[in-house]
């Protein structure tokens, strides 16, 4: 199921196969690729992780873009926690904030370990305006997670 996803992974902008616009690719192809994630087995989280660091900013940001619908919470923590830890470009922490708050908005709880993580990394961040509001939001419902 993996080289289902990636291939639609490989649709959005900026990649070499990209013949959709940004607009068609969320429209129809963010759904497909949900859909390919909804069937993700142990194998294709693995084959995910091992090539996550290897991919462009676009394909990342696209990718970033389906998780947070709670098909696999854990496993879609690790990824969104490698990529803040891991990317320089702020468009995709933002999208992995946004990815994370949906998770949390899902009522999916991070693991111990990927609580400690976050609290840090979450902490490093800085943005502007709405985002910075959205981060707060995020900082705020894990602790309260913790709390609980």
């Amino acid at each position: 199921m993996f080289i289902k996803f990636n291939e639609h992974l490989d649709l959005f902008r900026g990649n070499e196969k990209n013949l959709w616009c940004d607009d068609a690719w969320f429209d129809v192809f963010s759904d497909d690729t949900v859909s390919a994630l909804e069937r993700f087995e142990a194998k294709d989280w693995a084959e995910l992780e091992k090539v996550i660091n290897e991919k462009n900013d676009s394909w990342l940001y696209a990718c970033i873009y389906v998780m947070g619908e709670g098909i696999n919470p854990e496993k879609e923590f690790d990824v969104l926690i490698t990529t803040i830890m891991k990317s320089n470009n702020m468009a995709i922490k933002e999208r992995c904030v946004d990815s994370i708050r949906c998770l949390l908005a899902n009522d999916c709880c991070p693991t111990e370990n990927q609580y400690e993580i976050l609290k840090l990394e979450l902490h490093t961040l800085s943005f502007d305006g709405i985002l910075q509001d959205i981060l707060s939001e995020v900082i705020l419902k894990i602790k309260n997670y913790r709390l609980s």
